[in-house]
């Protein structure tokens, strides 16, 4: 096993680590969501988002790995972030530096790395978005672009400047923020032609709740109905609430057919709630579904529109439906 060399201007670097505020912090769903993005997109098991301080490597998301850090001297980004752009290692176990590491010939047994560069905001290398896998594997330029693209997302994070795309009341991304995290997520699925499929809803009634019970009583709502879409939806679907009363979901490597089975257990789980809540009115939705297309759909914005009428449509048909009985 070969140690990673010191990295140039050492001190200011680890200054810049230190000022992000971050080491030994407690997860966040804006961290979690690219690494659980990452992971699906990329078809690996482990993916992080990682800062390098002057004795470890510390992750603030992680997905598929245990543990919170590793001895620098084991550190895979130790050796990254002396390179500017993209590291990947193929074949750890065919190259010198790692395939003796203890990473490699046992723990996580990684075979496969990539990763890009994370800087602060005066330039500084601070850590680095990180794939690994548990077999070898190519990762070609196009592979490259979409992780940088991601890294992007990690580094607008790392400076707090994505504070304004989440909603405060669900803590669920607002509609910037899930315009932006689906836009990276529809060109991977170009990219290795993966289907993905939209979910539009709205919530029934919201008015009437908020008329009878007070807006308080609608927060609620709203929150619980948020909590319980990230309870039933997978972890690397990316949910956001769009407006007062209505939220989004985009779940990739989906068909609709899937879609159709996560929206019968979110139904349940609705049920469920309304029968252990008891709030005094029933919380329910109509719901819109669309394929993605990439020759139709170019963009997330033409995507959520004809997925917006779709839900319309739906909601049309219930109430004609509750009208004729």
């Amino acid at each position: 096993m070969k140690a990673a060399a010191p990295l140039p201007k050492e001190r200011a670097r680890d200054l810049a680590v230190k000022s992000l505020r971050l080491l030994d912090t407690a997860p966040e769903e804006r961290f979690d969501r690219i690494t659980r993005l990452a992971q699906r997109m990329f078809d690996v098991p482990v993916a992080t988002i990682s800062l390098l301080d002057e004795e470890r490597e510390w992750h603030k998301s992680q997905v598929g790995l245990p543990g919170t850090d590793v001895a620098r001297e084991l550190s895979f980004l130790a050796h990254a972030l002396h390179a500017d752009d993209v590291t990947t290692i193929e074949d750890t176990a065919a190259d010198e530096r790692f395939f003796d590491n203890p990473q490699v010939t046992d723990g996580p047994r990684v075979r496969f790395y990539a990763a890009c560069p994370l800087r602060a905001k005066n330039g500084v290398k601070v850590g680095a978005l990180t794939l690994m896998g548990h077999t070898p594997r190519g990762f070609d330029a196009d592979d490259c672009a979409l992780l940088r693209d991601l890294a992007q997302l990690a580094e607008h994070e790392l400076a707090g400047t994505r504070l304004g795309n989440m909603d405060p009341m669900t803590l669920l991304s607002n509609r910037s923020g899930f315009e932006e995290l689906c836009q990276h997520a529809l060109n991977i699925c170009r990219r290795f032609n993966k289907p993905a499929t939209l979910l539009y809803f709205n919530i029934d009634g919201m008015g009437a709740i908020n008329e009878r019970f007070g807006r308080p009583e609608g927060d609620l709502a709203l929150k619980n109905l948020g909590r319980i879409m990230i309870q039933t939806f997978r972890a690397s679907d990316v949910v956001g609430r769009m407006d007062d009363d209505e939220f989004v979901v985009l779940m990739t490597d989906t068909y609709e057919d899937d879609a159709q089975r996560a929206l019968a257990r979110l139904t349940a789980a609705v049920v469920e709630y309304n029968q252990t809540a008891r709030r005094g009115y029933t919380l329910s939705y109509s719901v819109g579904s669309l394929l993605y297309r990439a020759d139709v759909h170019p963009s997330i914005t033409g995507l959520l529109g004809a997925a917006d009428m779709a839900m319309y449509e739906a909601k049309r048909r219930k109430r004609k439906l509750a009208q004729a009985q």
